[in-house]
């Protein structure tokens, strides 16, 4: 959000509109009336286009014995033994899928060529994740309450000279930190450090 003061700015602006001025009126109003957040359309679509650059998990495939091969690229490669950890990113930074992928975009969701089922950071289908909904409206909740009074900006950052990958060149602005850590989920790298400054939103 730091290098995008333009998304931050309509953000606060949706917050302000569809519940009101104000946190703790905003946190009243939340009490009373949470399906408003189905209403934060704009907010909704920033959360998408974080997740299509950094999604939080991925399923996993075990070796499954009538099929103890897979193919890719014409070559078959033998998962016996083996878990295969299909990843989101190969889609989500694919630009015959996503038109400019590198370019942070969250309109992108509300275009009607916007290519649904390339979008997985839940992944899809029997394997999707079941908390899905609920992680959505949790981030959505902490965007409301927090985004409208604080401006955040990454701590010491150390930005690359030349990018490390060909799908992304964030790191020549966040250095290493552009790139998530993988285990069973994602993390922020280093832990991601910020500096918070009280904002100067009238809200």
């Amino acid at each position: 959000m730091s290098v995008h003061p333009e998304v931050v700015r309509k953000l606060r602006e949706e917050h302000d509109s569809v519940f009101t001025k104000g946190i703790d009126a905003t946190f009243e109003m939340l009490q009373r009336d949470s399906y408003k957040l189905n209403q934060l359309e704009y907010t909704t679509n920033v959360i998408k286009e974080v997740l299509r650059f950094y999604p939080v998990g991925y399923t996993v495939r075990a070796e499954h014995p009538s099929e103890p091969f897979l193919s890719y690229n014409g070559v078959q490669y033998s998962t016996k033994g083996k878990m295969v950890c299909p990843l989101q990113m190969h889609m989500h930074m694919n630009e015959h899928i996503f038109e400019k992928p590198k370019t942070f975009d969250p309109d992108r969701f509300a275009r009607p060529d916007f290519p649904r089922h390339a979008w997985r950071p839940f992944e899809r289908g029997p394997r999707s994740c079941l908390g899905q909904s609920l992680a959505m409206d949790e981030v959505k909740i902490t965007l409301l309450l927090t985004i409208r009074d604080f401006d955040f900006t990454c701590a010491d950052l150390k930005p690359n000279k030349t990018p490390r990958v060909s799908w992304t060149d964030w790191d020549l602005t966040f250095g290493d930190r552009a790139f998530q850590q993988f285990i069973f989920e994602a993390r922020p790298r280093d832990g991601m450090p910020m500096i918070v400054k009280k904002s100067n939103w009238p809200s």
